[in-house]
């Protein structure tokens, strides 16, 4: 496994992701009247935050080695993952003060992804 693989890899997975998480981030940007400072602040604060679930990706692939998937379906199923978390604040049934319950959520479905393409290989 080659590190630009990863590092590819964990783009496409990562854009899929964080094109879901934007809508969050625009929607508030659109309702309130922010400093300049504070909106540079809640950027990257979101870039930080939302990269935490790659962790998960990222060391999986590191340890596991597992081979690269279709750069497509790793835009679809961050992009897919990003709405199910959503979807756990919008039915109510993970609140705000839960957030990182569906962080955790993420990190551990990236994880999954990582590790699955060995899993089934073996067999």
């Amino acid at each position: 496994m080659s590190k630009f693989a990863l590092k590819v890899d964990a783009l496409y997975l990562y854009l899929g992701y964080l094109i879901v998480q934007l809508y969050s981030l625009i929607s508030v940007f659109s309702r309130n009247e922010l400093a300049i400072s504070a909106i540079v602040f809640s950027i990257t604060v979101f870039v930080i935050w939302s990269f935490i679930p790659m962790i998960g990706y990222i060391f999986a692939r590191m340890i596991s080695g597992s081979e690269t998937l279709d750069k497509r379906f790793l835009l679809a199923l961050g992009f897919s993952l990003g709405l199910m978390e959503n979807a756990l604040f919008y039915f109510d049934i993970l609140t705000k003060e839960n957030t990182w319950v569906g962080t955790s959520f993420v990190f551990f479905s990236f994880l999954i992804i990582a590790i699955l393409p060995n899993m089934i290989k073996k067999t």
